[in-house]
């Protein structure tokens, strides 16, 4: 069992670790570090970068408040094992491991709320990992 998911990490790594998943806006992985504080901030007119940590059974933060028209670049990572970010409605789907980043952009033209939730199973707590993007 050891070998196969070792083989599978590998191949994942080969393809830029997203398989046939796309990332809209994805850039190259960043090296996850705990300075990176969890929330949204503003980094200059309209543009919003927003740190997410996926946790066994969540995220942090489970909530994420952005202006309608924003564009939003979403910087997650996981802290335990591996986890996906996909955000409803969107073209936003990230495959998230321990150690780094993986990023995806988009800009929110209507006013909502879209629901993120793991798209890759996680064990356990994988149905309790959602949380919401509320455009204002």
């Amino acid at each position: 069992m050891g070998a196969a998911f070792l083989a599978a990490a590998l191949l994942l790594g080969a393809c830029d670790g997203r398989g046939s998943h796309s990332s809209a806006g994805a850039s190259d992985r960043a090296e996850a570090s705990e300075e990176a504080p969890a929330g949204v901030h503003e980094f200059g007119p309209d543009r919003y970068e927003a740190v997410v940590y996926a946790h066994e059974g969540e995220y942090q933060p489970s909530e994420i408040r952005i202006p309608v028209g924003a564009e939003v670049t979403f910087r997650a990572s996981a802290r335990d094992l591996p986890h996906g970010f996909l955000i409803e409605g969107t073209d936003v789907e990230l495959d998230l491991f321990s150690g780094r980043f993986d990023e995806g952009t988009y800009t929110f033209d209507e006013p909502g709320e879209y629901r993120f939730i793991c798209h890759v199973y996680c064990g356990p707590a994988h149905d309790m990992m959602s949380g919401v993007v509320v455009v204002e």
